[in-house]
């Protein structure tokens, strides 16, 4: 049964955290109330966490840098890490999303983020996230869950919510079967949703190969190299090397009227535009849009839900899976990253 918290009131710290002699004093007040065991040298601190803004984060890791030097485990302060608000957090990702997919210019475009909020008529919806947060958030979140209804009618074969599904998901005896068959057929749905929408299978694969391609070309390159590591010029009797594989030796071998070597494990990864290459189908860009803003838009509601349900590791797994993003973002990279670097 749940009971009501009871809460204490610890006082005010009365220090300026924009310098770094405050921010330091706010930490040693804070640090009086980490438990610890032992004295002296061997003192051991347990872990507590401090939840702040992200400024705040920066300056209590810089001042934790400053004084991670002490003499005892006391003077660094040790138990003490800085963690940031999720709600700041969540706004930071919402940033993410509205800056690559949401566009004031795209109102003609039916099925876009823009299009769809004058539809409904959400005027106070805006590109700017930190002056309409709970409105952004409401108008993202509808915005996922109507992609998934929509992803849900196509795969069942359903023109609208009141028809029967077909094909491969039709079970007429579906409402007399029983929860274990219900949670099953449920998760099947959602496999198919997830494999052709959100993460987009063949998309995977295609990384998985152009991976192993690369490691491949790496392993040859290595049984190519002398000794020393220097790779020796492929025309026969040349005997020539060079310390990497550059333009210089591709320059040496043209003088040798030969065919220069294939590209490298990068050009398998990012082949080049003047690359011969198979015949590319024709892009979809509505498809790819409504599949890439699903697979980024699944990242934060989990997040969302990672803080709803209190599960730290998952939250902590959602902040690795969202770094490549912020660090790829030029809107929002700058902050996120320093108390993770």
């Amino acid at each position: 049964m749940a009971e009501k918290s009871e809460m204490s009131f610890l006082g005010m710290l009365y220090h300026n955290e924009n310098d770094s002699d405050g921010i330091q004093q706010v930490l040693t007040a804070l640090h009086q109330y980490v438990s610890y065991y032992g004295d002296g040298d061997d003192r051991v601190y347990s872990s507590q966490g401090l939840v702040a803004d992200q400024l705040s984060v920066e300056r209590g890791v810089n001042a934790l840098f400053e004084l991670s030097n002490g003499f005892t485990p006391e003077e660094c302060l040790e138990g003490l890490h800085l963690e940031i608000a999720d709600w700041h957090a969540g706004n930071k990702f919402l940033k993410v999303a509205f800056h690559n997919f949401y566009n004031t210019k795209s109102a003609g475009d039916k099925c876009t983020l823009y299009s769809d909020r004058n539809l409904i008529n959400r005027r106070n919806v805006s590109s700017d996230v930190d002056a309409a947060v709970n409105p952004c958030r409401k108008f993202f979140d509808l915005e996922i869950k109507a992609r998934l209804i929509a992803a849900a009618l196509h795969e069942l074969g359903m023109n609208n919510i009141l028809d029967s599904p077909k094909g491969e998901f039709s079970q007429p005896n579906l409402p007399e079967a029983s929860n274990v068959e219900k949670k099953e057929y449920v998760r099947k749905i959602a496999t198919h949703i997830v494999d052709g929408y959100v993460i987009r299978r063949e998309n995977v694969e295609n990384i998985f190969n152009s991976l192993v391609a690369a490691e491949a070309a790496e392993e040859e390159e290595v049984r190519q190299q002398t000794d020393n590591g220097r790779y020796i010029c492929f025309f026969p009797g040349c005997g020539k090397s060079f310390a990497s594989r550059g333009k210089r030796m591709r320059d040496h071998e043209a003088t040798h009227n030969q065919q220069v070597p294939p590209q490298d494990s990068q050009g398998l990864l990012f082949p080049s535009d003047s690359a011969p290459s198979e015949k590319v189908p024709e892009k979809d860009d509505m498809f790819n849009y409504q599949c890439s803003f699903l697979e980024y838009g699944m990242l934060i509601l989990n997040f969302f839900d990672a803080i709803k349900e209190g599960d730290g590791k998952r939250t902590f797994r959602c902040w690795k899976f969202q770094l490549p993003y912020l660090r790829n973002d030029r809107e929002v990279q700058s902050m996120p990253l320093k108390p993770w670097g």
